[in-house]
């Protein structure tokens, strides 16, 4: 089947140390609908035998492209996809996860009926220890067009963007300047606010994307700073117009209090302390309402954390 995905796209997977995963994650763009024009598989400094193996299935396939990479860390992996692409969308895969069958047909749905937009998102399916869940998107369904406001409709549901179910018009991607690099965390967040700000997204509500996690939030106990999208939206929000602020505060106070609650649940004083210090140059009452959250015991909030993913399971 003929689109303009098959002369257009490049799907650009980012590999360390995965080469049983990173498979899967092959196979399942082999097993698209309709093919993508390129595979490109950066690996950033495997130290197992991945890489030769994987050779060996791009020799079976002439347009998956193996790309080698000394610098580590998937943001910069996926930069150096970009640069390798020349197609003009590109669409981003982690070695953990997949796409279901009409992946690319979603995308090529999307792009078609909103060709001016300048990145897509479809919404996703978590696969996890608790079973399948469907992170809300405040969408109906389906929903095939642009938004009118990304950060509001992003902050509404945590289920519209993830790195393995966006695509990009590369030379928007390229213009906001990509992941940024040497970040320990917050880095997607950070370009798909940059993007929605910046940009048009369009979204096609028809989910065709598997995140694979062992665990249902991502766990770091030991974390001492703020993600970089806390950070960086809080000391740069002057830069943006008062409705764009409006819009980011709104996704910051609600996003820096599920941060807080996950640092309460782990027993992390130090970052729980960080991230006060930023929600109080938000808001002077969600500061207070976070001290004071200090006295409720962290089981109270692993009540409301697993009520909240059980409310998002597959039916």
């Amino acid at each position: 089947m003929q689109s303009l995905i098959t002369d257009d796209l490049t799907v650009i997977i980012p590999l360390y140390n995965k080469y049983e995963k990173v498979e899967r994650a092959v196979i399942s763009v082999l097993n698209q609908k309709i093919a993508p024009k390129f595979i490109i598989i950066v690996d950033a400094g495997s130290n197992n035998d991945g890489a030769q193996r994987l050779n060996e299935i791009a020799e079976l396939y002439p347009f998956i492209h193996l790309v080698t990479h000394d610098q580590k860390g998937g943001a910069a992996a996926k930069n150096r996809g970009v640069l390798e692409s020349s197609t003009k969308y590109i669409a981003f895969l982690e070695a953990d996860d997949e796409w279901l069958p009409e992946h690319t047909a979603n995308l090529d749905e999307v792009i078609s009926k909103n060709n001016d937009a300048d990145f897509y998102c479809i919404p996703f399916i978590v696969n996890s220890p608790m079973g399948n869940l469907k992170p809300h998107v405040e969408l109906p369904q389906p929903f095939n067009g642009k938004l009118s406001n990304f950060v509001k409709t992003y902050s509404s549901g945590y289920g519209l963007a993830h790195s393995s179910s966006i695509c990009f018009r590369r030379s928007f991607f390229l213009k906001i300047g990509g992941f940024p690099e040497n970040i320990h965390s917050g880095k997607d967040i950070y370009l798909w606010l940059r993007s929605g700000l910046e940009g048009v997204c369009a979204v096609y509500n028809s989910r065709s994307v598997i995140i694979n996690k062992k665990n249902i939030i991502n766990s770091n106990p030991s974390q001492k700073f703020a993600p970089y999208h806390v950070t960086y939206f809080v000391e740069h929000l002057h830069n943006y117009s008062a409705k764009e602020k409006k819009d980011i505060k709104q996704f910051l106070k609600r996003n820096i209090f599920l941060l807080w609650a996950k640092a309460k649940i782990e027993k992390n004083r130090h970052l729980r302390t960080v991230l006060r210090f930023y929600i109080s140059k938000l808001s002077k009452l969600q500061w207070f309402i976070l001290l004071f959250s200090e006295l409720i015991p962290a089981c109270f909030f692993e009540l409301v954390r697993k009520r909240r993913i059980s409310n998002n399971k597959q039916k």
